[in-house]
């Protein structure tokens, strides 16, 4: 990194809500546009259609009487298209609601990634003031990068033995730490696909959100996957391998042995970083314009009731 990572404000992470709950019917209906128009220019031609069909419909003095009532009802089309777009135009609370309706409502499970590719930016960033602070900052006032991925990998061990924990005192198999690693590359590589999380499923086998122990054992093995979120591919692949053979995690000389011999992450980890950053900030946009969607999309359910339509949203 040559400068210090700022924070940005996003959207807060909140506790997500259930999705597929709520009632299949929330799309904005296409009827309740009055105009289908996709951008400014098709607009536009639609006004200078109308414009042209009534300079012609001033000029034809000489059609006889059926050519007059044909060219009437063609010209009140026209007029009625033209009014319509000039409307739409005109109006940018119609226009806001054709662009949002468009926007796709989001499943728990693409929320859930989403979500977690904002908090590993947050994370990364809260490590990296930390070691900023400490006698790890070099000359620059900037900590040494490889030391942010060694500190990242102390949090996913102790976020990760407390998941062994619970999962014992509950009596259940512990995670699967490969599909994590697995769900985690996924969600890197494109977080908006169709399929479950495996995260997700894991957690549904007690009251998750409100038994308070395994909604702490939720907040653990969701700290676990934003940590490997900040881990380099390479390592991540190590790990995944090393789990597989021992069933548990390396201890840390052996991972800071891999990390450190692998020059060309080394080199990279800035430009990893940046990637993450922005990342993030994609996220939190497609997360802000899902929430907005959702809010317009309850809000049309109840126009009609004297309320006006801007006071719902």
């Amino acid at each position: 990194m040559t400068k210090k990572r700022e924070r940005k404000q996003k959207p807060e992470a909140t506790e997500e809500p259930d999705v597929s709950e709520m009632p299949e019917d929330f799309d904005i209906a296409e009827e309740e546009l009055d105009v289908e128009l996709d951008d400014d220019a098709a607009l536009d031609n639609l006004v200078v259609q109308g414009r042209s069909a009534d300079a012609e419909r001033i000029g034809d003095d000489e059609s006889d009487e059926d050519d007059l009532e044909e060219l009437d009802e063609e010209a009140l089309l026209n007029e009625t298209a033209r009014l319509d777009a000039a409307s739409l135009a005109d109006d940018p609370v119609r226009m806001y609601l054709k662009e949002i309706g468009q926007v796709p409502l989001l499943d728990t499970n693409r929320e859930m990634w989403l979500s977690t590719q904002i908090a590993a930016e947050r994370l990364l960033q809260s490590l990296t003031d930390q070691l900023s602070r400490e006698e790890h900052a070099k000359a620059s006032g900037l900590p040494n990068p490889a030391e942010i991925v060694m500190l990242i990998y102390d949090y996913i061990c102790e976020n990760w033995m407390k998941v062994l924990e619970t999962a014992e005192a509950y009596k259940v198999p512990a995670p699967d730490f490969r599909q994590i690693i697995d769900e985690v590359q996924q969600v890197t590589t494109a977080w908006d696909v169709d399929g479950k999380s495996y995260t997700r499923q894991y957690l549904r086998q007690f009251d998750w959100g409100r038994d308070d122990e395994w909604t702490e054992m939720a907040r653990r093995l969701f700290d676990v996957m934003q940590g490997l979120y900040v881990v380099p591919f390479g390592e991540q692949m190590e790990l995944r391998k090393y789990y597989r053979e021992q069933t548990t995690l390396p201890p840390r000389d052996l991972f800071q042995h891999w990390l450190f011999s692998d020059e060309d992450t080394i080199d990279g980890l800035p430009n990893f970083f940046d990637e993450i950053e922005h990342k993030s900030e994609l996220a939190a946009e497609a997360l802000t314009r899902a929430n907005l969607r959702l809010v317009v999309s309850v809000a049309k359910r109840y126009m009609g009731r004297g309320i006006n339509f801007l006071d719902l949203i």
